[in-house]
């Protein structure tokens, strides 16, 4: 089953690790951060990594996307 606003390439998922890249790469480039900023950098940074890590355990898990890949290689 497909989801609404999801197509099959992950076009979506991208799009948003994209924003997120970018919203990162703002705040290390803001200059004079106070303690708030670190945090919310901080904050940015461990979902960029719990999204990552999320979208590697689906598609280890996912044998069909498993399969596809090893047999390419």
């Amino acid at each position: 089953m497909i989801k609404k606003g999801v197509n099959t390439l992950g076009e979506t998922w991208v799009q948003t690790c994209e924003r997120l890249l970018e919203r990162l790469r703002r705040l290390s480039e803001k200059k004079d951060k106070d303690r708030l900023d670190i945090v919310q950098s901080m904050r940015f940074a461990l979902y960029a990594l719990q999204r990552s890590l999320l979208g590697w355990v689906n598609w280890v898990n996912n044998p069909r996307a498993s399969a596809s890949k090893s047999s390419k290689r």
